[in-house]
């Protein structure tokens, strides 16, 4: 069967959005715009107004167009801050994925076929040809800020209510970031978005222009009250060689706290490791 394949596929699409942001692109900008002073940056303030919390925990149902197949399921995730995110993945009330990332593992078992994976983030790397982190997972999992500039260069500017941080300058790309176009210049652009009242990131945007590739993430709302984790988030994924796929994601019931969670994954036996 491929279904519980898409489930891992989608689950990993939505995490490593981030990092290809924040790494793939960044190892390539090095622009001459603005140069942010530590005191007038927002990124520092948005740093500051990081979400803090030692254990967390909480669900999300997710929605996906694949352009030619609707998919949807929810999930359960548990976290320790800087230390492991425990994801339980389940289709029409059946559990059929189970992920655990560590600082230095990726494990995940596929409970319909009886296989499973267990070993460094050099899955991810040699499958998306990018560096990554756990420190990068965790920052997309809730919102947080995380640096895409390999450098400390870069143009900022403000409109309307968002505080834009982009690379190469935004007065270059036209109306890229407004209309989804591919660029027609040769540089990777990265673009951070921030809100200018409260400095949580709103989006993040990544284009490679030669390749025809745009992964743009949207943090649509946060929840209510004095731990604005994410609520709704959107993940767009465009390509010239490929329908374009939407991943919408709904958190709930999230709980922060000092009550250590288990976050243990146990492998049967019988399971098939995947190599």
């Amino acid at each position: 069967m491929k279904f519980p394949q898409h489930y891992i596929r989608l689950l990993f699409i939505t995490m490593i959005a981030l990092v290809m942001a924040a790494c793939h692109g960044s190892k390539k900008q090095r622009g001459t715009g603005y140069k942010a002073k530590k005191e007038d940056s927002l990124a520092a303030v948005a740093r500051q107004n990081n979400l803090d919390f030692m254990w967390l925990k909480g669900r999300f149902d997710a929605n996906v167009d694949l352009g030619n197949e609707q998919v949807s399921f929810n999930a359960s995730f548990r976290m320790k801050k800087d230390s492991a995110i425990w994801i339980s993945i389940s289709k029409l009330g059946f559990n059929v994925v189970k992920v655990l990332l560590t600082q230095d593992s990726v494990l995940f078992i596929d409970k319909l076929q009886g296989k499973y994976y267990n070993g460094s983030y050099s899955f991810f790397k040699d499958s998306l040809k990018t560096d990554i982190s756990f420190a990068q997972f965790q920052a997309l999992l809730t919102g947080n800020f995380v640096p895409i500039f390999a450098e400390n260069t870069y143009s900022a500017t403000t409109e309307n209510n968002q505080h834009i941080y982009c690379s190469p300058s935004k007065s270059s790309l036209g109306n890229t970031l407004e209309t989804g176009a591919f660029f027609n210049g040769t540089q990777n652009i990265n673009a951070l978005f921030l809100s200018s009242d409260t400095a949580h990131v709103e989006r993040v945007y990544f284009q490679d222009p030669l390749q025809k590739y745009i992964l743009d993430i949207l943090y649509l709302s946060r929840q209510d009250g004095s731990f604005p984790f994410p609520k709704k988030m959107e993940v767009n994924l465009q390509s010239a060689t490929a329908k374009p796929k939407k991943l919408k994601v709904d958190f709930s019931k999230i709980e922060s706290g000092t009550t250590p969670l288990d976050v243990k994954i146990s492998i049967p036996k019988e399971y098939v490791r995947i190599k």
